[in-house]
């Protein structure tokens, strides 16, 4: 999912800039004075995703202009000074091209947050991808992000409750970076 103000899976605003050394300005989206006009562009495979954000969109009276669309296919004449990626797995032959062509939507310093399974999280019961092709590990991370200046990469083994089946010990990669060109 790519949201401009990403709400991180685990973390309220406040833990999450502890979290992350307040090395980034986290916005929270339930003051509409924090994000400009009030509509964050956010997009997602998953028709199941769109109702669940849409749902806690209103929770939090919160607009999103939510579109169901493959990543390549995402389009906006804007840039982002913000960009989340959580929970962004795509098979191996597309995986690079799409980080290339969703970073290019990221304003030069522009910060970047990801989240994703590692390669470690097969065989834990948490949810993700069954294949290793589409899990990450750091060293791909730095290949596949090479304009980001990293202030965090790191695994980690962190617990989920997101649902039926995203539930229980996961390791995952964490990362919070500036786009540097």
């Amino acid at each position: 999912m790519l949201l401009e103000i990403p709400q991180h899976p685990q973390l309220t605003t406040t833990q999450f800039k502890k979290a992350y050394k307040n090395n980034i300005t986290v916005i929270d989206t339930r003051n509409k004075e924090d994000y400009g006009k009030g509509i964050l562009p956010a997009f997602d495979i998953s028709e199941n995703g769109k109702k669940k954000a849409t749902r806690l969109s209103e929770q939090s009276h919160v607009t999103i202009d939510y579109k169901v669309t493959e990543a390549l296919d995402f389009k906006s004449n804007r840039g982002f000074d913000v960009i989340g990626l959580i929970y962004t797995h795509f098979p191996s032959k597309i995986r690079q091209q799409t980080f290339e062509y969703l970073q290019q939507f990221l304003k030069v310093g522009g910060t970047i947050i990801f989240e994703g399974f590692s390669k470690a999280q097969l065989g834990n019961a948490s949810g993700g991808p069954k294949d290793k092709k589409m899990l990450f590990s750091i060293e791909e991370i730095k290949m596949e992000f090479p304009e980001i200046e990293f202030n965090l990469l790191k695994e980690e083994v962190i617990e989920l409750s997101e649902g039926n089946y995203h539930c229980g010990t996961a390791s995952v990669i964490r990362f919070v970076g500036i786009k540097k060109t």
